[in-house]
């Protein structure tokens, strides 16, 4: 069963962009609908410290720069929605909770903090007010120097998104990942968009005047879909830390130099206990860091900048966001908001949550002139709002124990058994090892017969002597671990070894079982098949499905789990779609994808993971055989954000040949 609606616009994207987007747009007459895939600002805006900044942070170098230009007017614009004063610009916002009128700024003993502060004393000077020692919060007693108040409300984002949800529900549509097709039509144009019911199955098309992306980093993959060059789009990490326990409200920036050494907001997590959530400078030094290495920094800098605070019992956590942006010369921050029309699609992304205002402004420059009269859409799935970061079931607190630290800190690039001796690094071409153990259920343009054990055992140790030391297996490739296991288990330490855990291949079908127990148990196996102790790299083995894979089962944590244990060494996902492989670059030491010259929609993947120090091994590079193999190998290696290619030939002289023109690559990127 199918229906069609005809709306002015259709918004991708339940974060605050979208959101005040449909807010505005439906206020102003328009008929428009919302789609979210997962849950309402999961991703970027929950993960936001819900400060609704006036600029403060851009003048710490007394210079009133483009941003701060650009976001002074937001606090005046959100003060009045949230007191729901009539002469508002916005939405009614009363109803949502606001944690704080004023943020707080404080220094350290060091000039440069001192000067910082001054900097932004003086760049906003009518909205920052010098604190008596009396005034100042609990925290900051003890600090040297002057305190601050500026006025810079603080709101809590997951109640800001159930009040826009409970306004807007009617326009909401949860729709699978795989549930949305776009029509084409002349000149750029989107003709429609046909989403699929997830519970009933049922089809709707939305014939759009404007067809809206305001999905944060899943614009990319949008944009493609809709036949847009993939484009326009930058990436800048966070490794934000969560503290929970016995400690004082506080909501303020700790100056140092011309930025912001930590900025710590309060909140209350669903069982009533105090969290501390810092960003600032500690999250943008925790991106090159493992989660124990960022613990212990975030451990010594607020024991420095807070001499007042006690942490004693509290447990620490962190999690890792992506802030999707436009793209700017050399990767620098944006001045302010960005939505661009391309044909009839707009392309949006607010930079950050104060910005939602104007961003919507923006948007609705851009509308038709002519609003349409449309029905609601009834008996569809609503999205709900995500869980913050600490109330994430994936949060693991750890108590603030100094030695326990160390020791995760020590266990995150050692497994228990690991001898001094280093590990083998991937080569530029690694072996596929599919068809050396299934031959059903394929892909590849024309069949094969599987190798001999004879041949299979000449073929592994060809790979070996070719200098190729990377080979990449899964219990989903037939009887492919048994065979490296028999066949290579006295060289073992000559190549690094990967497998994957959540689908397996038996009576001709594939299976899967991405739940902790299933995980284990295929580990399990693939020990015993492989003849190792430790596996040097397992992957998630996701399909179409990628996102959904991991945020509703439990193989992330459970591969996390094993690789503490000193089971895995390093952990990885192998995965599709751009959403699902930057949210995994939160966790994994390395991803799998497809990237060939036919397909470019992952170099921003690619080059993310590039600047995290994450691995990328490229599968499919050769398009299944359909694309000239020099070619191909040349372009894939070209990319420098790509660790290895992996090749399935069973023919040694291809895989000769294929080493050799990587190595011409190679050579010629450097040269």
């Amino acid at each position: 069963m199918s229906s069609a609606l005809e709306a002015d616009a259709i918004i991708f994207g339940g974060g605050v962009a979208g959101l005040w987007a449909l807010d505005e747009l439906h206020r102003s007459g328009h008929c428009v609908v919302l789609v979210e895939t997962c849950a309402l600002g999961a991703g970027q805006t929950i993960a936001s410290q819900g400060i609704i900044h006036g600029g403060i942070k851009y003048t710490l170098a007394g210079v009133f720069t483009d941003s701060a230009r650009a976001v002074r007017e937001m606090p005046g614009i959100w003060r009045s929605c949230l007191s729901g004063r009539p002469d508002r610009i916005g939405p009614d916002l009363s109803g949502v909770r606001v944690l704080a009128e004023e943020c707080h700024l404080w220094r350290t003993d060091s000039l440069s903090s001192r000067v910082g502060l001054l900097g932004a004393a003086a760049g906003l000077r009518s909205d920052v007010r010098r604190l008596a020692r009396e005034e100042r919060p609990a925290a900051l007693r003890q600090c040297p120097g002057d305190v601050f108040a500026v006025r810079e409300q603080v709101i809590d984002v997951a109640n800001l998104l159930s009040v826009l949800r409970e306004r807007h529900e009617p326009r909401l549509l949860k729709v699978d990942p795989g549930g949305i097709e776009f029509v084409p039509g002349a000149d750029g144009f989107v003709q429609g968009v046909r989403l699929s019911n997830p519970q009933t199955g049922e089809r709707l098309e939305v014939q759009p005047g404007r067809v809206i992306l305001a999905a944060g980093a899943g614009n990319a993959e949008l944009r493609k879909a809709a036949g847009l060059a993939a484009g326009g789009m930058q990436l800048r990490p966070l490794h934000q830390v969560m503290i929970r326990g016995d400690l004082p409200t506080l909501f303020g920036h700790c100056v140092d130099g011309a930025k912001t050494r930590a900025t710590i907001t309060t909140a209350t997590d669903t069982q009533g206990r105090v969290v501390w959530y810092v960003g600032g400078q500690v999250a943008e030094d925790g991106t090159r860091m493992s989660e124990a290495a960022l613990l212990d920094h975030a451990r010594r800098e607020l024991k420095s900048v807070l001499p007042g605070v006690s942490f004693d019992g509290a447990e620490w956590a962190t999690v890792r966001v992506d802030r999707a942006e436009p793209a700017t010369p050399g990767g620098a921050r944006p001045s302010g908001p960005h939505a661009a029309l391309e044909g009839n699609v707009i392309t949006a992304w607010p930079t950050k949550l104060a910005m939602a205002p104007e961003l919507a402004r923006m948007i609705r420059k851009l509308m038709p002139p002519e609003p349409r009269s449309g029905a609601v859409v009834s008996n569809w799935p609503r999205p709900l709002v995500a869980s913050t970061p600490w109330d994430e079931s994936s949060a693991k607190f750890r108590l603030n124990v100094e030695h326990e630290l160390i020791s995760l800190a020590e266990s995150s690039i050692r497994p228990k058994d690991a001898s001094d001796k280093p590990q083998p690094k991937l080569s530029l071409i690694g072996f596929g090892a599919f068809k050396i153990g299934r031959n059903q259920g394929i892909k590849y343009l024309s069949g094969y017969d599987l190798p001999t054990d004879a041949e299979a055992e000449s073929l592994l140790n060809g790979v070996l002597d070719l200098g190729i030391s990377y080979i990449d297996t899964a219990p989903a490739y037939g009887v492919s671990e048994e065979r490296i296991g028999k066949f290579l288990a006295r060289r073992a330490s000559e190549f690094v070894l990967s497998t994957k855990v959540g689908e397996t291949f038996e009576g001709g079908r594939s299976l899967h079982d991405f739940s902790a127990e299933g995980v284990r148990a295929s580990i399990d196996r693939s020990r015993q098949r492989l003849r190792r102790d430790v596996l040097d790299l397992v992957f998630i083995h996701a399909g179409r499905n990628d996102l959904e894979v991991l945020e509703h089962t439990d193989a992330a944590q459970t591969l996390s789990d094993l690789r503490s244990a000193g089971v895995i060494r390093k952990i990885g996902f192998s995965g599709y779609t751009t959403p699902a492989l930057m949210k995994a670059l939160g966790w994994a030491d390395a991803l799998m994808l497809e990237y060939h010259l036919s397909d470019r929609s992952l170099e921003l993947v690619i080059a993310e993971a590039r600047r995290r120090g994450v691995d990328v091994i490229v599968k499919k590079g050769l398009a299944s055989g359909t694309l000239d193999p020099d070619a191909a190998l040349r372009f894939v290696l070209s990319n420098p954000g790509v660790s290895s290619l992996l090749v399935g030939s069973i023919n040694l002289e291809h895989m000769r040949r294929n080493c050799a023109v990587a190595r011409d690559a190679r050579r010629a990127e450097a040269g």
